[in-house]
Order: structure tokens, then sequence, then C-alpha cells
């Protein structure tokens, strides 16, 4: 189940259990009460009940341990729990409305809810729901007949939300004719340009798909003016066009297609960019856009210490995708948006990245969504960093002799390393854990008791003697 899915459940005991199966089916860790009693305020007889009712429907995929704490745990392939899933909501009425819309239907509230036996009351609570998450891409909802009313390409971002990664696989509904258009497209590009940019091919395929359907209803993005003059220049709109000519001129849906729609597909191209090592993520056309960022990623680097000689890719990664979005930006603001599940990662296993590029997009960016943005962006760099050693410089002293060691450290400490600095604060355990650190330097005496890791200690105010034998230990070290 996705983001979007989970907020359209109406029933909080539905809701819970499907939390429930969710976890059975990311692990086969066993669950226990006392555990989902944290998240949920039910009593733990309640919980038991869940456990008991998903043994029921799934005896031989689940094992529960009835003890003191009771736990549930998987036992076979998690197969058989999503497809339990996916029939406890698939005739969810507010499932059935969204595909409803997605198909064009335009039914009114009566006749869908006497079609899908719903009271219009209850079937209004329900879209009281949907309405609460179409707010989120700047849309409404019409309800007499059923229809999203606001801008096209904000429409296609939340279909494109519903239906990844959704609760019946929605991937699984493509037809070889689907794949058939996305391959004949990359085939085009592939055989007659040098710059293939390196593409999520499935997240690719599903927008054009959706992009599909909704022109078929003729349902059709509309730019301006100053957009389409800007960017139809771009060598990447005329392969596009080029593409959609030579491979798709007598497909129904792109006859004659306008300028707005190739622009589309030339923006879906680079919304679906992978970031990352020997992958291609930026067109010529948008280089002189990265020195816009120069001051924002150059700044991270220098802020948290990392070596730009050895990282230079990740710069540049860093870069790019800022200029990326900041091109997709001008279409719509939804795309610097991320999932909420993404956030919560980026904001609790790498909390000092996070907060560092929220700090420095608040400072210098103009983008909206800048929590959202500070997630891709800390995902981006933990996964793309190239981490040397980490040495933590904790010196105790006033704070202008304090300040005094600190530019003295950082000038003998060796070039390929990255630093940090504690003043007048005790070195702990957590402090070595959350920073990662592999070499301590301090002024004072260092606790015995912490992890395995190397401590230097050196004098109060250390002379020149000491501090070049510092260096010269540090890179023997490091040796």
């Amino acid at each position: 189940m996705n983001e979007i899915e989970k907020r359209l459940i109406f029933d909080n005991i539905l809701k819970r259990k499907l939390h429930i199966l969710s976890l059975l089916v990311d692990s086969n860790e066993s669950i226990s009460v006392f555990d989902l009693q944290k998240i949920y305020d039910v009593s733990i007889k309640t919980l038991q009940q869940d456990f008991l009712s998903i043994e029921n429907a799934l005896s031989s995929n689940v094992e529960l341990t009835k003890s003191s704490n009771w736990s549930i745990k998987r036992i076979d392939s998690p197969k058989p729990i999503q497809t339990y899933m996916y029939d406890l909501i698939q005739h969810n009425p507010i499932f059935i409305l969204v595909d409803s819309l997605y198909e064009g239907k335009k039914e009114k509230v009566a006749t869908f809810a006497e079609k899908h036996f719903i009271s219009q009351s209850a079937l209004r609570k329900h879209i009281d729901l949907l309405k609460d998450v179409l707010a989120d891409y700047h849309l409404t909802l019409n309800t007499n007949p059923f229809e999203l009313i606001g801008n096209e390409i904000d429409i296609r971002h939340f279909f494109f939300h519903y239906f990844n990664n959704n609760h019946r696989n929605w991937m699984n509904t493509f037809t070889d004719a689907d794949f058939e258009i996305i391959d004949n497209f990359f085939d085009y590009i592939r055989d007659n340009y040098k710059q293939v940019l390196t593409i999520d091919y499935y997240r690719f395929a599903q927008l054009i798909k959706i992009s599909r359907n909704r022109i078929a209803q003729n349902k059709k993005v509309s730019f301006d003016s100053s957009l389409i003059s800007t960017y139809s220049t771009h060598a990447g709109f005329k392969s596009v066009t080029n593409a959609i000519n030579w491979h798709l001129v007598k497909d129904p849906i792109y006859t004659d297609l306008s300028d707005s729609e190739i622009l589309y597909i030339y923006i879906t191209a680079i919304n679906s960019v992978i970031y990352g090592k020997d992958s291609f993520y930026i067109l010529d056309d948008l280089l002189p856009k990265l020195k816009t960022f120069n001051t924002i990623v150059d700044n991270f680097f220098k802020d948290l210490h990392y070596n730009f000689s050895a990282n230079v890719e990740l710069n540049l990664i860093l870069k790019s995708y800022l200029s990326n979005l900041d091109m997709l930006s001008k279409f719509s603001p939804l795309f610097q948006t991320e999932q909420q599940d993404l956030k919560n990662i980026a904001i609790h296993e790498y909390p000092k990245t996070y907060e560092n590029w929220l700090y420095y997009l608040e400072k210098y960016s103009y983008f909206y969504y800048k929590e959202d943005i500070a997630t891709s962006l800390t995902l981006l760099t933990e996964t793309n960093l190239k981490r040397d050693h980490i040495i933590l410089f904790a010196i105790s002293s006033t704070p202008i002799i304090s300040e005094y060691l600190k530019n003295i450290a950082a000038s003998v400490a060796p070039k390929e390393v990255q630093i940090h600095f504690v003043i007048n604060q005790p070195v702990t355990e957590n402090l070595i854990r959350f920073l990662h650190i592999d070499i301590v330097v301090a002024n004072f005496a260092i606790p015995e008791d912490l992890s395995n890791i190397k401590s230097i200690q050196i004098s109060s105010i250390p002379g020149e003697m000491e501090w070049l034998n510092l260096s010269k230990e540090l890179r023997r070290y490091l040796n």
C-alpha cells in the first residue's frame, strides 16, 4: 500500500489491520502487541483480536504466539498476505471512485452510491477523505458529476502517486503494447543521440501511460507560451519530437501532438532520471544552471567538511538534481514533493545531513517544498558520499583560544578526512556514533570506555612541534 491509499481508508480497524499486515509483508520478524500498543491507542485485547483475525485468514502463512506478550510473524512468502490485503480493500468505494475518475467516467453521487450499494451519507465521508488528499495536489473534486478540477499536470501527478506501489500492483495491468511504446521511444533515442539520460524505466512507463490515458479523454496539458519557447529549443525536446514522429506517427493518441504534450514527455524523462555513479543525469542544455546552486552545495560541503576531491561526482549529482528540479518546478511545484515514508527515514536516520540541507535551502533557495527537497538531497548524499576517515577535534578552552585552536587543527588535518569540532563539551558514546567518528583528538582527558576508536590527547595549547607531530601521527594512522 502506498501513502495515498493509507489516507483514503476510512475505517480505523481496517487501517490498523492493514498496517499490521504491511509489517508482516516487510519483515519476517515477530511483531508483538506491546510494540503495536506504542503506535495505536487501543487495548492489548483489541490487538490480540486483530492477531486472531489475521491468523484465522492466513493460518498457513503466519505463526501466532499466545504468551504474556502475544506476537505474530510471517513464516512463508509475503505474497498470500499481499493478496489478502488486496481482498480486504478492493471493494472499498473510494478506490473504486478513483479508478472511475481515471477511466473518465462521470457519475453522480446518487448513481454511484446506488451502483455500489452504499448510502450517500457514508459515501460522502469517503469523499471528504479524498478531498483532503486532492488538496495536497492543488485539486478539487466536482461531485455532480464526479470530476477532478485543477491543472492537468497536477492531476497526472495525483494519479501517478495513487497508482505507484498501490495495493494491486498497477504495473501488472500493463500490456505488451504499453511497453512497446516505451521501448521504441528509447531505442530511437539511443540510436540517434549521444546524450541519453539514465531513466527509471518503470517510473517513465507509468507516467507515459497516465498521460496517454488522459490525452485519449481529451484531457491535455497546456503550458504557458514562455515555457514552450524556452524549452522547445532544447536538444532534449527536439529528440522527443523526432522520436514521436519516427516511431509513433501512426499512433492515434500521438497524432498531431501539441508542443505542450511533447514538452510534457521531455520533462517526464527528466523527472525519471536516476542519480548515481555511472548514470547520465544532466543534459547539456541544463549545464549552465549548475552554477546557480554552487552556493548551496559548496557551503554544505564545507560545513560538513566533505572532501571535495573525493566527492566530485556527489557534488555534480547534487547540483544536477537541483538544476533539473529548478526546471521541473517551473511547470509545477509538485515535482518537489517526496513521500512521507522517505521523509521519516531522512529525519530519523540522517538527522545531521537533513538539518544541514534544510538550513541551506531555507537560506539560499526559493523552492516551496523545502523539507521534501531536503529529504531527496539527504538520501542522495548518504547514498553517494565517499566517506573517508572522520576526525573529531574536542577542544576545551576560552572562546578566543578555542577559535585559534580550531583554525590550526583544520590546517594540520589531512586533506582527505572529514573534520568535526566540539567546543567545551564532553566526548560521549552517543556523539561518536551520531557523527560516525573514527579518530578523536582532544586537549583534555578522553574517557577510556568509548567505542573502539583511535584517540589522541594533546596539550591544552599545543606548540608548533606538537601540531607537527600530530599531523604525522594522523597521517601514519590513516595510511
